[in-house]
C-alpha cells in the first residue's frame, strides 16, 4: 500500500490513489510532461513520433512489430507515428525483398539529425532523473521495475 513517505495525515489503507498503479501513473505523467517540454523546446517532434523515431535511428527497430515488441506500444499507435514521419520526410519505408509482408523503416538524413538534436537532452534528463536517487537506489530500481512487468504479465487468475 502507500510507502513511508508517501502516507498522508488521515489517509486510508484502502485509498486508492496512494495504490501502486495510481502513484505510478502519476509519475507517468509528469514524466510523459516533462519529455513533451523537451520536446517541444528543442524540436518539432510529437512524443509519438520520438518514441518511434528515436528506436530507428538507434538502430533498435527496423520493422513496426520491432516497435511494438521492444516499446509495448499498440500497433495501431505505431502505424500513425510512422505515417506522420513519414509525411513530414523524417522515415522511408520499404517492402521487404524477402518477406513481401514485411515493411522496413529508414531514418531519413533529416530523421537522424531530428534525433541527433533532441538525445542529448532526454540523456541529461535520465541523468537528472537518476542523480535524484541513491547510488545504491539506482542499482535497485531497474531490477524493481523488471519485477513487475514480470508480475503484470502474468495471468490474473488468482484475483
Amino acid at each position: 500500500m502507500p510507502g513511508p513517505k508517501s502516507k498522508k495525515k488521515g489517509a486510508k489503507q484502502d485509498d486508492v490513489t496512494e495504490f501502486l498503479t495510481y502513484r505510478i501513473h502519476r509519475l507517468n505523467v509528469a514524466m510523459d510532461a516533462q519529455a513533451i517540454a523537451i520536446l517541444n523546446a528543442k524540436s518539432s517532434l510529437s512524443q509519438l513520433q520520438w518514441r518511434v523515431l528515436g528506436p530507428i535511428c538507434l538502430g533498435l527497430a527496423s520493422t513496426a512489430r520491432d516497435l511494438a515488441q521492444s516499446t509495448n506500444m499498440d500497433p495501431a499507435t505505431i502505424s500513425r507515428g510512422v505515417r506522420e514521419l513519414e509525411l513530414a520526410g523524417l522515415v522511408l519505408t520499404e517492402r521487404s525483398q524477402t518477406d513481401r509482408r514485411k515493411v522496413l523503416l529508414h531514418p531519413t538524413d533529416t530523421g537522424r539529425k531530428a534525433v541527433e538534436t533532441v538525445l542529448p537532452h532526454m540523456k541529461a534528463r535520465q541523468e537528472r532523473l537518476l542523480r535524484a536517487l541513491e547510488p545504491s537506489e539506482r542499482s535497485v530500481i531497474f531490477q524493481i521495475i523488471e519485477k513487475l512487468q514480470t508480475s503484470v504479465e502474468q495471468p490474473m487468475d488468482n484475483i
